[in-house]
């Protein structure tokens, strides 16, 4: 957890027992995969976006794009019947 104190004018960070005051200079950095993750859902987004633009043109997009839909609602259907089967 962190907090700026104006009485101090510094960046506080709790260590679990007291507030310390950061001095320096500090780097916060992601992890490799939340790069990777951020990355992909850019992408994802980005992907989505297009799809959407051509369906706002093509109507075969656009019933392509409801089909897929449909296909992931009937997956996630299929997931949980076979994971409330393996329970039984």
């Amino acid at each position: 957890m962190a907090r700026f104190n104006p009485s101090t004018q510094s960046l506080e960070v709790y260590d679990g027992y007291s507030w310390l005051s950061v001095t320096g200079s500090s780097h916060i950095a992601l992890t490799d995969e939340a790069v990777e993750l951020l990355e992909w859902a850019k992408q994802e987004r980005d992907r989505q976006q297009y799809y959407e633009q051509l369906a706002k043109k093509y109507v075969t997009v656009a019933d392509a794009i409801e089909s897929v839909k449909d296909a992931e609602h009937r997956l996630r259907e299929l997931a949980i019947l076979c994971e409330t089967s393996k329970t039984r």
